[in-house]
């Protein structure tokens, strides 16, 4: 998955979170370093609670060089972000505090 991409599916939800054009693709350091910057934690603590949960999330093939699949990001992003627990308004409009 694609930095631009992740940013695209990110700002609906997290409007503080820029829009990108990068093409890169997402690893474990890139999207432990967002997830941090969205729930305002430290990067260390972060990463560790990652691996600690890697395998745990039913995830396989734990490598911080290689890229994430698309389930990979959702799985992570939806235990660590927790989005769904975002409210949302009668029309679907994330209601932001």
């Amino acid at each position: 998955m694609s930095r631009a991409t992740l940013a695209l599916g990110l700002n609906s939800v997290y409007p503080d979170f820029a829009t990108s054009t990068d093409s890169s693709l997402v690893n474990l350091g890139s999207l432990s370093e967002i997830m941090c910057g969205l729930a305002k934690s430290d990067a260390k603590t972060m990463s560790q609670q990652i691996k600690d949960q890697w395998a745990p999330l039913g995830l396989a093939d734990y490598d911080e060089a290689r890229p994430l699949t698309r389930m990979e990001c959702a799985v992570l992003i939806d235990h660590f972000l927790n989005p769904f627990a975002i409210p949302i308004d009668i029309n679907g409009e994330v209601m932001h505090r």
